[in-house]
């Protein structure tokens, strides 16, 4: 449901007119009805927050608020009384919620893993069934509060790389990509994809949005994360990839990024990402490059993965993680 759907079904929930509420947020009543009306953009984060105070919502209602307007949630992840305050609205809607996740989980183990599986779906299928039975639905909350970005530039048929930071694959080459980080003034993917690509710069370079590649119709519509993400050990999270131009002049921070001839992409000698492949088979059309890429990205991660100490370091990384939500 979209931002204006969502507003106006809580405003009329709580018996707000639209004057009512637009003074309360020191908002201009005509503007509050074009949003209402789909004819204005949603407002800054902070002022939806204001919204939902003013209309008293409760946690669950003012996360829903703000994720219909591509927001991240007020209620952090990792919040241990997150979900004993949503239990706490309605005892006992709570324990029909748990009972119908519960026979949702058996029919979608059932469909995938079953008897007539879908071998495409069956792996994450279970794997999402084993993560929400050993830790309760908090791991699919915390999945969709969880939005990954990148950007693709492509400068004089070159593409802009960079490598991994802070985690278990630092060292490994892909997009500029990174977890929206509320800490650093993120409020939507596009701010985390403007804000990890201006890092790969020593002076403050000015950047375009060209369009989301990833949307309905876009080239990267398609982009399969599951069992990338599977295999990692983590829910595949929302990911969404901008298209961004540079403009004016600009100076690389080397030790942070390169721009590579995208034809040349395959005779990389470095780690690369397992995803890369996915991102360039729109770019080229040499379906042998492409495959050389994505053996050369499967061969990074089964290096990564086969390490003893992975899947300590990945879970510690990811509850840091979530901490920075």
């Amino acid at each position: 449901m979209k931002f204006a759907e969502t507003l106006k079904k809580l405003r009329k929930g709580k018996e707000f007119s639209q004057k009512k509420l637009a003074k309360a947020i020191a908002l201009n009543h005509t503007y509050l009805s074009k949003i209402e009306n789909n004819c204005r953009q949603p407002p800054s984060r902070d002022k939806v927050i204001l919204m939902a105070k003013a209309l008293q919502l409760n946690p669950v209602e003012t996360d829903n608020l703000l994720l219909s307007s591509e927001y991240a949630p007020l209620t952090p992840p990792n919040d241990s009384d997150t979900f004993s305050q949503i239990k706490k609205i309605n005892k006992d809607r709570w324990i029909e919620a748990k009972k119908e996740m519960a026979d949702f989980l058996d029919y979608i183990r059932l469909k995938y893993v079953g008897k007539n599986p879908y071998p495409d779906n069956a792996l994450l299928a279970q794997y999402i069934y084993s993560q929400i039975k050993q830790k309760g639905i908090k791991v699919l909350y915390e999945a969709a509060s969880k939005s990954l970005a990148g950007a693709v530039v492509i400068y004089h048929k070159k593409i802009l790389l960079s490598p991994i930071g802070k985690s278990p694959l630092k060292g490994i080459w892909g997009i500029p990509n990174g977890f929206l980080n509320l800490k650093k003034g993120d409020k939507i993917p596009r701010d985390t994809a403007v804000r990890l690509l201006k890092e790969c710069f020593i002076n403050d370079v000015r950047v375009k949005i060209v369009r989301e590649l990833t949307e309905v119709g876009g080239p990267l519509e398609d982009l399969d994360t599951q069992d990338y993400f599977a295999r990692l050990g983590l829910i595949p999270p929302i990911f969404k990839i901008f298209e961004i131009r540079l403009e004016g002049l600009f100076k690389l921070n080397n030790s942070q990024a390169m721009f590579v001839n995208v034809e040349e992409v395959d005779n990389l000698d470095l780690p690369i990402h397992a995803l890369l492949y996915q991102i360039l088979a729109s770019y080229l059309n040499d379906p042998r490059k492409i495959k050389k890429i994505y053996e050369k990205g499967e061969e990074t991660l089964r290096l990564i993965i086969s390490k003893r100490s992975f899947k300590f370091d990945m879970g510690e990384f990811s509850k840091k993680r979530i901490n920075r939500i």
